[in-house]
């Protein structure tokens, strides 16, 4: 006589390997989330960098030409 709630071998080594499968890329997908966030700071802070830049030569600019017009 079977019951409703029988669990067979392969139900139960579904269960067993499907814990640490889901724990495994749980893991992956956190580290890969960090991994993009780290991305997108490095990004930001080249960015920062390169309005820096562009200011600076911006101002190199004007004052070569402000050397230019004293000629």
């Amino acid at each position: 006589m079977k019951h409703g709630c029988e669990i067979n071998l392969r139900t139960l080594l579904g269960l067993c390997v499907a814990r640490p499968r889901l724990a495994i890329k749980r893991w992956w997908l956190t580290k890969l989330e960090h991994h993009y966030l780290i991305c997108a700071e490095v990004e930001r802070a080249k960015e920062k960098q390169a309005r820096t830049d562009a200011r600076y030569y911006e101002m190199r600019a004007v004052l070569t030409r402000a050397d230019i017009s004293s000629i």
